[in-house]
């Protein structure tokens, strides 16, 4: 199958979900079809064209139902669908999530895919992430280790990063915090630190800006929340986000500010360090002049 044709089939996958027409979104599966998802609850699996439809029904049975958007994305030998459905049933209420789903076709760019894998909710967050792992173990097709990094905080999920993928992923981290990472991991895992960047000298814009993100991202109960608890800050500081604790995990300032703070993870232990721009211009503006600041600065 070619990129062109997997995507026609992906496109009729969209509408048929749109419909609920599940006997059409069977047709688009191949008749060995497998399916694997991580939901909050559990792993679930699914095999053949009927059986992947029939658990499409399941999580989509609401009794008011909507596609609100969707598109599909065609890289490297992966399509890409992602949609958002508007749900209403009398328990939960009115529910907007988002599902994404890869769609492997031929082989073109072997070893240049690496699978991000974190997210694993509910009870048991560690082990059900640990069986999605051994899903990806046995295939087909199988995701080697190689190709896999995880999103970990805590010392359990980076001993998991450390021992079943590649590496590790934290975000929202201090230098202190890759120092300790590094020694959990070893030497031998990969350690890629995201670290939020705002190039803006003025402290009170910065802080300001900083604090719209992180009141998102570090709700009370969150592994981010948590994992600041472990750095060292306390309850007020995460929840009323203090000066401390936002200069400690945003690297703000002007360019040799920020370019200090990544030379602090590298130094620390981080392979890598992937920076996401954080400004002030309006939703959907790519931050291309920072971007280009930090890559004079940044690239020999």
């Amino acid at each position: 199958m070619t990129t062109a044709q997997a995507s026609d089939v992906a496109a009729r996958f969209l509408e048929a979900l749109s419909r609920r027409d599940f006997d059409e979104l069977a047709a688009t599966f191949a008749p060995e079809g497998k399916l694997r998802g991580l939901v909050p609850s559990a792993l679930r699996e699914a095999e053949g064209r009927k059986a992947v439809a029939e658990r499409f029904g399941i999580w989509n049975d609401a009794d008011e139902w909507e596609l609100v958007e969707s598109d599909v994305e065609d890289f490297a030998d992966v399509v890409k669908l992602r949609w958002r459905i508007a749900a209403t049933d009398p328990e939960q209420g009115r529910t907007v999530y988002e599902q994404t789903a890869y769609a492997e076709i031929d082989a073109k760019h072997p070893g240049r895919f690496i699978v991000g894998l974190g997210g694993a909710h509910g009870p048991k967050p560690l082990q059900t992430l640990a069986g999605y792992l051994d899903a990806l173990d046995t295939g087909p097709p199988a995701v080697p280790e190689a190709a896999r990094v995880l999103a970990a905080l805590g010392p359990r999920m980076l001993h998991l990063a450390r021992d079943r993928a590649a590496g590790a992923y934290p975000l929202l981290v201090t230098p202190d915090y890759t120092a300790q990472a590094r020694s959990l991991l070893g030497e031998d895992a990969a350690l890629v630190v995201g670290q939020f960047v705002i190039v803006e000298p003025n402290p009170e814009r910065a802080r300001t800006l900083a604090r719209g993100l992180l009141r998102l991202m570090t709700a009370p109960g969150g592994g981010y929340a948590a994992n600041l608890h472990r750095m060292g800050f306390t309850e007020d500081e995460i929840t009323q986000l203090s000066d401390r604790l936002v200069d400690a995990v945003v690297a703000w300032g002007d360019l040799d500010a920020v370019t200090a703070r990544i030379a602090d993870h590298l130094h620390a232990g981080a392979n890598q360090v992937a920076l996401s721009v954080l400004h002030a211009d309006p939703p959907g503006t790519v931050p291309v002049q920072q971007w280009r600041q930090l890559a004079k600065a940044l690239i020999p």
